[in-house]
Formats: structure tokens, C-alpha cells, sequence
């Protein structure tokens, strides 16, 4: 008989096994609890929340009165009467940078003591502080 050369089964089972664990660890490490992928959409989530929050402090700088500035905000339609934020005017007006943009159901709250609260497609709060923590009453 002939010396055959050729690749056996038991050699590409083998094969197959590492591949399919480098798949596994490649895949796990890009959409895992912390993969890259969820850690990039949160960063990019917190960069836009950023953009929000510095809108409205930059509109802020004219007024020394939380009431005041409450209700120049409210006159301007960048929030409603129960304090939700017009994402899309205040950016627009402030010419901040949407990034990605923001989830259509995602929500902005200003509250009269200017705590700004922001809450995902899942209803999930998120406190991005108090931007009238320097202001008069």
C-alpha cells in the first residue's frame, strides 16, 4: 500500500474545535456584559447627555434666578409644562453636535430645581445633576 497524504477526521475535528473557541472569544468579547460594542454605545449615550446638559447651561449664563431662567425655557418652548426637554430645538438653537442622536423615546426632565433627569427607551432614570446649583430661588 501507498503512503496516502491527506488530512484525517480526528485532524479536522481538531481544527474545527479552535476555531469555533476563537470564535466564542471573539464574540463574547465584542457583544458580552462589557464587550466593546456595549461599551461604546454607552459612551456615545453619555457624550450626547453631555451635549444636552451643556445646552441648557450655556443658556443658563444670563440668568442669576432659578424661576427666571425656568420660565425663559419655558417661553422658548425648550421645555414643555411638565418639564420635558425639546432635545432637537436646544441643539439646534445652541449648534451642539448630535452625534449619533438620541433614541426617539429617550427623555429629558428639568425639573423647577433645575435637576436634569434623563430616562431611556426602557424608562430607566438616569440623574445628570443640578444645573441651578450656583442660581438664587
Amino acid at each position: 500500500m501507498k503512503n496516502e497524504r491527506g488530512v484525517t477526521l480526528v485532524v479536522l475535528m481538531v481544527a474545527l474545535l479552535i476555531v469555533c473557541i476563537l470564535v466564542g472569544i471573539f464574540v463574547s468579547g465584542g457583544f458580552g456584559r462589557r464587550g466593546v460594542v456595549k461599551e461604546t454605545i454607552e459612551a456615545t449615550q453619555t457624550s450626547f447627555n453631555d451635549n444636552v446638559k451643556d445646552a441648557l447651561l450655556v443658556l443658563q449664563t444670563k440668568y442669576t434666578s432659578k424661576n427666571e431662567y425656568y420660565k425663559f425655557l419655558q417661553d422658548n418652548i425648550y421645555i414643555d409644562k411638565e418639564g420635558k426637554v425639546d432635545v432637537k430645538l436646544l441643539l439646534d438653537t445652541n449648534d451642539c453636535d448630535y452625534g449619533i442622536g438620541s433614541n426617539k423615546s429617550d427623555v429629558y426632565i428639568l425639573d423647577k430645581d433645575l435637576n436634569l433627569t434623563y430616562y431611556n427607551k426602557d424608562k430607566e432614570a438616569k440623574s445628570l445633576g443640578n444645573l441651578g446649583a450656583t442660581m438664587e430661588e
